[in-house]
């Protein structure tokens, strides 16, 4: 039997603001914060998986902090699979009061990325909506400040979504924030299947052009404990199974993922919906981003 590489448990999909690059308006699942018993579930589940290659990003259509629980969870993960290769946030920084900072800096999480998005209010005010950029700047530069004054390994990642929007910004950005943490991240905007806000590309093509990279890799769990088969289809369309009654691992390797695989593989996308909307795979969308480290070292993440 095979495992996913990438496991997203989304604990909330509330969240408090209204980004432009977002699916979440358009969302049409229920929304609430994911009960903590079936959260133990999934999390126990993953001790039949060899982690020692594996994310879990403890984050998908919500502000992770809107789940008042989000750090408790975080402790729960580490203390129960002391092999997991990395346990990652993503925030858009505007919960992370003193207490949360102090909090989050001793819960062991490997690695919380920030996505700040601009280098000044006007821009950031455009793009990420009912957010405060002083107070979450404020915010970036305490969580910088406790990480040195308690020694927390933790790593801090900035983000910079990039579009016509703030393109005129990546510059200053690298330069107000590579000194300061361990990574700046300056990601491509892409369309969450047909958003139309890609820079890559604007449509879709007729004829299905790749095979998506998600199915054969990860496995997205909801708030609700039902899977998905790709971290793009924000209603989850593609029921794969459910956490409350069956192992990760036999839900990754069922009858549904097998088949959406097959599809894929056989490049009849045309049949499958959500699929059959997306430009990472009728057209040149991706994602892509360039994560510049603290001394100075590129990576590029492409899939």
């Amino acid at each position: 039997m095979i495992g996913p590489k990438y496991i997203y448990i989304e604990t909330t999909n509330l969240c408090n603001a209204n980004c432009i690059m977002c699916p979440h308006e358009k969302m049409k699942r229920p929304r609430g914060i994911m009960d903590f018993s079936l959260f133990k579930k999934i999390v126990n589940d993953c001790k039949e998986l060899d982690l020692s290659e594996s994310t879990i990003f403890l984050h998908k259509e919500g502000e992770p902090f809107t789940d008042e629980l989000i750090i408790d969870r975080i402790i729960y993960i580490k203390d129960q699979l002391p092999n997991l290769k990395q346990l990652y946030v993503s925030t858009n920084g505007s919960l992370l009061d003193e207490g949360k900072i102090v909090n989050l800096l001793n819960s062991g999480l490997d690695k919380l990325c920030v996505s700040l998005d601009a280098t000044t209010k006007e821009t950031y005010s455009v793009i990420r909506r009912q957010l405060d950029f002083e107070k979450v700047l404020k915010n970036v530069n305490d969580l910088i400040y406790w990480k040195k004054e308690l020694g927390s390994k933790l790593k801090i990642s900035l983000q910079m979504v990039v579009s016509d929007i703030n393109k005129h910004e990546v510059e200053e950005f690298k330069k107000l924030w590579l000194d300061k943490v361990d990574q700046v991240s300056i990601k491509t905007m892409h369309s969450y299947l047909d958003g139309g806000m890609s820079s890559f590309a604007k449509s879709k093509d007729r004829e299905q052009k790749s095979i998506c990279f998600d199915p054969f890799n990860r496995i997205v769990i909801h708030r609700d404990g039902l899977c998905g088969v790709c971290c793009w289809d924000y209603d989850n369309v593609i029921v794969a199974g459910d956490t409350a009654k069956n192992t990760i691992q036999e839900i990754f390797n069922g009858e549904v993922f097998n088949q959406v695989r097959r599809i894929h593989e056989e490049k009849k996308c045309n049949e499958l919906e959500p699929c059959n909307r997306c430009q990472r795979i009728f057209g040149e969308d991706k994602i892509h981003s360039d994560i510049i480290q603290n001394d100075g070292e590129e990576v590029i993440y492409n899939t």
